[in-house]
């Protein structure tokens, strides 16, 4: 079901597929493309036992748009936007895909709302620049915290050892 929703303030173009009942799928897509990347089958097929959900982010798709050359947001407040949508839905905790810059978005979200994530998949993506709290918070993980282990050892894709950690796995 597609619908705009308030969310931080804003209009966003969500589109939810499945029963609200079952744990929820957030996608997010990389800059500058709209929800219609996961294609509606591919959202059909996953929305068998889950409750998937993909919208267009700011200056995208059906949602809100900025003048050009104007943004009236950043990173941050597109990382707030999802959880803002996840408010709007009634999700207290999210399974999340992001692909591209969708995955940085996803990274963050972790890292900043923890408990609002069930899991993460990141497809064609980097953690980007890292921030001195990013690293900060990998170095310090405790070897039990299996997504930072990972993070720490691996930067995603093929990435080198973070700050003498140990070898890729």
């Amino acid at each position: 079901m597609e619908r705009i929703l308030p969310v931080n303030g804003i209009a966003l173009c969500v589109e939810t597929f499945g029963d609200p009942a079952n744990p929820a799928l957030l996608l997010l897509r990389g800059a500058a493309e709209s929800m219609d990347f996961w294609e509606v089958e591919f959202c059909t097929r996953l929305a068998g036992p889950r409750f998937v959900i993909r919208y267009d982010t700011r200056d995208t798709g059906r949602s809100v748009s900025y003048p050009p050359g104007e943004p009236g947001y950043d990173m941050p407040d597109l990382v707030e936007d999802a959880v803002g949508v996840l408010d709007a839905l009634g999700v207290t905790r999210a399974h999340l895909v992001g692909l591209s810059m969708g995955g940085g978005l996803v990274q963050r979200l972790a890292l900043d709302h923890a408990d609002r994530v069930a899991s993460i998949t990141l497809v064609s993506t980097t953690p980007g620049p890292l921030s001195a709290r990013v690293v900060a918070h990998h170095a310090a993980a405790a070897p039990r915290d299996a997504f930072a282990v990972r993070l720490s050892d691996r930067l995603i894709a093929g990435g080198g050892p973070l700050m003498g950690t140990a070898s890729p796995r």
